[in-house]
C-alpha cells in the first residue's frame, strides 16, 4: 500500500481532471498523454522510490479482484483500487 496523503474529494478531483484531459484527446493520442502525465508527475514528486512503489501499486490492483470500497461514479476509480486506504492516513 502507499501512503494516502489527500481526501477523497480531492482525490476526485485529481480524477475528473485527468478524466477529462483524456476524453478531451484523441484516441490515437491517448497513449501518448498518459505516458506524458506519468512523466509529468513523477518529475514532481521528484523521488525515485516513491515513483517506483506507485508503479508497483498501480501494476498489482489492475488484476487485483476485489469489491471497491467506494465508487465515485460509473466509470470512476475508488482510493482502494490505487492502492490506499483510508487507514494510511
Amino acid at each position: 500500500m502507499i501512503e494516502k496523503r489527500v481526501s477523497d474529494t480531492v482525490l476526485e478531483h485529481i480524477y475528473d481532471g485527468i478524466a477529462e484531459a483524456f476524453d478531451a484527446t484523441p484516441e490515437s493520442k491517448r497513449t501518448l498523454f498518459l505516458a506524458k502525465l506519468a512523466f509529468t508527475l513523477g518529475n514532481l514528486v521528484g523521488d525515485r522510490d516513491q515513483v517506483a512503489q506507485a508503479i508497483a501499486a498501480a501494476q498489482r490492483d489492475l488484476y487485483r479482484k476485489r469489491t471497491p470500497r467506494r465508487i465515485f461514479a460509473a466509470r470512476r476509480t475508488t482510493t482502494a483500487e490505487i492502492g490506499c486506504r483510508a487507514d494510511d492516513r
